[in-house]
């Protein structure tokens, strides 16, 4: 049976704090959809793990540097040379290709934006290979980042359950000493 009385302001604010942190812990995974973005970093970090090395920065930079040569050459060998074996001028060649080849003749246009992109991303992966591997050999790197969800979720619901039995908080009576009259 519950006392009546009140218990005293400092319990009263330990049970209210504990049952907040409780009540926080176990909802906000669930409502920040903290599962649906652990597996996505698990799966991002799983698909980037051979990119972001020093040797998929080599790969990634060679790549960039013949995509660069290609396309260098195909402006200034390629296309002239076809508008000389066609016989008609730059701009007519530019309308033949939206004509005939528009997925090329919009490759063509975009090619001096996409490309500084490109290097940019690369120098991004370049960049960050010491992060990336700083951040593989934390001591739970082995473990899913869908585990940190029960990180929050398990001692949420162990303060809740040794909590929510002393709300609300109350102070027990006091007894009467057996030795005192009454």
């Amino acid at each position: 049976m519950r006392s009546t009385t009140t218990a005293a302001p400092s319990a009263v604010a330990a049970i209210g704090a504990g049952y907040t942190v409780g009540v926080v812990s176990v909802g906000a995974p669930p409502a920040l959809p903290t599962p649906a973005k652990a597996a996505a970093v698990d799966e991002l970090t799983q698909t980037f793990a051979s990119t972001i090395t020093h040797e998929g920065a080599a790969a990634a930079r060679s790549d960039i540097a013949v995509i660069q040569t290609m396309s260098d050459q195909l402006q200034t060998q390629t296309a002239p040379a076809l508008t000389g074996a066609l016989e008609i001028d730059p701009e007519q060649f530019q309308g033949f290709m939206a004509l005939s080849f528009p997925d090329v003749a919009s490759g063509m246009a975009q090619r001096d934006d996409v490309l500084p992109r490109f290097r940019g991303r690369t120098s991004g992966i370049e960049q960050n290979v010491g992060s990336f591997q700083q951040a593989s050999i934390i001591p739970t790197a082995a473990a899913a980042t869908t585990t940190s969800t029960w990180s929050f979720l398990l001692p949420g619901a162990a303060l809740l359950w040794w909590v929510v039995p002393g709300w609300p908080p109350s102070r027990p009576e006091r007894r009467r000493s057996p030795f005192r009259e009454p």
